[in-house]
């Protein structure tokens, strides 16, 4: 960095020069492209149902949410939660504990994740979930649908995923 100094009727005025190199350094660190966020859509808690209809519940919601996310998010697949949750000998039930959930989702490198729970009430399915900040444990949103049976599960985990989707990409 070069630096001149000019004396002009008792006072000094500094001047200083840039190294060019820094300056080429710092243009380039400006120019990195920003990191896509990740979403990792954990499977579902079982209410009164099936642990598998939660899971296939949970994979509808994941699949809605990658749709509505596009290119603004990164959506973390379920072998490769399911690999690191085994790997670290994790078996938890995230729907009861969002502090253990954003635990999990610091391990997965996630910026938010979506926890919730299919229940079953009579003959009547519920998808609840809450879509949760990773670093602050805030609810950003949250979402509910009422399904007549488990055939119409997908059509209430595309409305929350596509609801899910627009909450975030809104704020």
């Amino acid at each position: 960095m070069e630096r001149t100094f000019f004396a002009a009727g008792g006072l000094v005025i500094f001047l200083s020069f840039l190294n060019p190199v820094n300056s080429l350094n710092a243009q380039s660190q400006a120019a990195e492209p920003a990191v896509t966020p990740t979403i990792a859509v954990m499977d579902l808690k079982a209410n009164q149902t099936a642990q598998e209809e939660a899971q296939a519940a949970a994979e509808f919601l994941r699949s809605a949410v990658a749709k509505n996310a596009g290119s603004n998010y990164r959506i973390i697949d379920r072998n490769s939660i399911g690999t690191i949750l085994s790997d670290l000998k994790l078996d938890i039930a995230l729907g009861k504990d969002i502090d253990v959930a954003v635990r999990v989702g610091k391990i997965l490198g996630a910026k938010m994740m979506v926890i919730g729970s299919l229940s079953k009430i009579q003959k009547r399915y519920y998808v609840s979930v809450q879509l949760l900040d990773v670093e602050t444990a805030e609810v950003k949103s949250a979402a509910s649908e009422e399904a007549a049976s488990f055939k119409k599960v997908k059509k209430a985990a595309d409305k929350i995923g596509k609801q899910l989707m627009e909450k975030l990409n809104a704020k």
